[in-house]
């Protein structure tokens, strides 16, 4: 069943300097761009999903199943993302995915969902034996003023943005670790299709 309450976001604004200019969310895995892959995932859990780019000409393809949006505050990093997302959504929260992660785990983004719906947080953040995963969470619109404070300042981390709100984190089992996997280099590449990916 579909989420009602809780948008998503897809993130794909980046610069991709270190895919040597290529954009990620193009890049063909099996054959599927995994911008499609992250679609074909997300749209089993939720009614609305926004594709937040810099380049909105070139997901017009997409316009048919996702609300196609720029940022509104350009070149400052995911947050300037997270913004746009929290701007652009119908919902009161949106789940935040970033494009280069090919492997989301419907699984894991339900307990997320779950959390959200539940508890009375800013935030909703994965938490591994590694740390934090800032950009596989649920961010509610009562953060705006927040996303705006950082973006007229010089410190645009979604680390800092979270320091100063309300969050609650979820665990992540050894077997939901995949779904973090994210594909910044052509060697992250090399070795996703190494291992049959």
């Amino acid at each position: 069943m579909k989420n009602s309450n809780i948008s998503c976001a897809i993130l794909a604004g980046g610069k991709n300097s270190r895919m040597n200019g290529v954009d990620k969310a193009f890049i063909n895995m099996n054959g599927v761009p995994i911008i499609r892959r992250a679609i074909n995932a997300l749209k089993e859990l939720f009614d609305e999903i926004i594709i937040v780019t810099n380049t909105p000409e070139k997901f017009k393809e997409y316009g048919n199943e996702c609300v196609i949006v720029a940022d509104i505050i350009k070149d400052k990093g995911p947050i300037g993302g997270i913004h746009s997302a929290l701007n652009h959504t119908s919902k009161d929260k949106v789940f935040i995915a970033a494009c280069d992660m090919p492997f989301l785990n419907a699984g894991f983004i339900k307990k997320i969902l779950s959390a959200a719906s539940d508890g009375d947080y800013d935030c909703i953040i994965p938490k591994t034996g590694k740390g934090i995963e800032p950009l596989s969470g649920v961010y509610s619109k009562s953060i705006l003023e927040k996303t705006e404070e950082l973006l007229d300042g010089d410190d645009f981390s979604v680390r800092r943005l979270l320091e100063n709100c309300k969050c609650g984190y979820v665990e992540a089992d050894k077997e939901e670790m995949e779904c973090f996997i994210n594909i910044n280099t052509p060697e992250d590449l090399q070795k996703l299709s190494a291992n049959g990916n």
